[in-house]
């Protein structure tokens, strides 16, 4: 940059004053070019950690009905359907009486009015859509799927959203304290992940566990609702942008590294860390016993290429309280590595709660051969039709019992350890720096 000194003349004072005054104006560039060269990297850093304010709460779009043959569509006191495409004005229906939408080979009828593949239901004012009995806020989108089915899409604020969430993820009798974490968490994810299946499903959220549990109005609660409304536009960031913010129903005593549960990058806000505050919930102790032929036949299920199983042995991670890492899957030909919690949803979430478990064999029933694939058998089936009852008899499935702890994932917030913190005092903020380190609590809007 090039600096110079415009001629001393003026209409006005002398030659020393007009100096003076050219001498002042250039300290002062030059005072101004030193703080742009030298200050402003550092608060580009600073205005780059705070997340980017908006004034509009952010719009969703949840699949609450998903690939149906007909719907029931009303309101409490009236609404008015639009054409999804031009968005011209069909009809109002001012009786809560509802609407019947079904298939059709050009699209879906609504009784009888006409065929359309896409509409935009609106209630009248004070009133609330309905969609098979089932109330919620917001507005609707009625579209043909990829599949000519019909899918009901809920257009709907992130507020008025988390109202049926709340309840739904958390037991609502836990402290205010716990209620407000959740709906911070829950807020953070709806946010960050408002887009996710849009290309594919022409929704963002889904309004089950892939998502979050979502229900409408019928899963609200006035507790839920209270502890959305105290956190309002409140988020968890890292380093000036939205966490992926996991949660989960009880750690075992240690969270997990979000890397362990899932492979990927390692997030540093996602580290493994002692609970403790969670032993006391409802179940929090399992045990199940599992026979290598199920095993062998839910790992087929999923698509791994294993022809049998003779041993199946685990690394466990002493950092994180001894939960399963990884499974060694044996057969005579090699071996199989599977993380722990990947094998948890292979056998299902429902029936291996947690990675969290100690396996042992079972001697209970006599050791037999390896389990093998139905389609690699065909000589013990010829063998059970000469010798039945006896080769049964000694070859018993052989069992594995999980001594277990524990639900869910293991990653970021245990729900029930939030619960364990804000019953000794802690505020949801506390809660929330516990499980997600480093992070910060932001306004994302107002």
């Amino acid at each position: 940059m090039h600096w110079y000194h415009a001629p001393l003349v003026g209409p006005m004072g002398s030659r020393e004053g007009k100096t003076l005054k050219s001498q002042k104006s250039f300290a002062k560039a030059t005072l101004v070019a030193f703080a742009c060269f030298f200050l402003a990297p550092l608060c580009a850093r600073l205005l780059a950690a705070r997340p980017q304010q908006i004034k509009k709460v952010p719009v969703l779009t949840v699949g609450i009905k998903v690939r149906q043959e007909k719907v029931r569509i009303g309101s409490t006191k009236g609404l008015r359907v639009f054409d999804g495409h031009s968005g011209r004005k069909l009809f109002s229906k001012l009786k809560p009486k509802p609407m019947l939408l079904r298939v059709d080979p050009k699209g879906f009828l609504i009784e009888g009015y006409g065929v359309r593949s896409k509409i935009r239901v609106e209630p009248l004012k004070g009133s609330l859509l309905s969609v098979d009995g089932h109330r919620y806020r917001g507005n609707f989108v009625v579209e043909e799927d990829r599949f000519g089915k019909i899918t009901v899409i809920n257009v709907i604020d992130v507020e008025e959203y988390l109202y049926g969430v709340i309840k739904s993820e958390m037991l609502i009798s836990s402290p205010m304290e716990a209620l407000k974490a959740q709906a911070v968490i829950a807020r953070t994810f709806a946010i960050k992940h408002k887009e996710r299946y849009t290309k594919i499903r022409g929704y963002g959220l889904s309004a089950d566990t892939s998502s979050q549990v979502y229900t409408g109005v019928r899963g609200e609660d006035p507790r839920g609702n209270r502890a959305v409304d105290a956190t309002r536009g409140r988020v968890l960031t890292f380093k000036g942008n939205l966490i992926d913010s996991y949660y989960h129903s009880a750690c075992g005593g240690w969270t997990l590294n979000n890397e362990d549960a899932w492979g990927g990058s390692p997030q540093a806000y996602l580290r493994s860390r002692r609970c403790g505050y969670c032993a006391d919930s409802a179940g929090f102790s399992w045990k199940i016993s599992l026979t290598y032929d199920h095993i062998l036949e839910k790992l087929l299920e999923e698509g791994h290429k294993l022809t049998s199983i003779r041993t199946i042995r685990t690394i466990n991670d002493p950092k994180s309280g001894n939960r399963v890492l990884v499974l060694v899957i044996e057969n005579g030909k090699g071996q199989k590595r599977m993380l722990g919690n990947m094998f948890r949803l292979a056998m299902g979430a429902n029936v291996i709660r947690s990675a969290f478990f100690h396996m042992d064999e079972s001697h209970k029933k006599s050791p037999g051969p390896m389990a093998k694939a139905s389609d690699t058998s065909a000589a013990e089936m010829k063998m059970r039709e000469l010798i039945g009852d006896y080769l049964q008899e000694v070859s018993a499935p052989r069992e594995l019992v999980l001594d277990g702890c524990g639900s869910g994932h293991g990653v970021g917030l245990c729900q029930s350890g939030a619960r364990g913190l804000a019953e000794l005092g802690a505020s949801f903020s506390e809660i929330l720096s516990f499980y997600y380190k480093n992070t910060a609590l932001s306004v994302f809007y107002k």
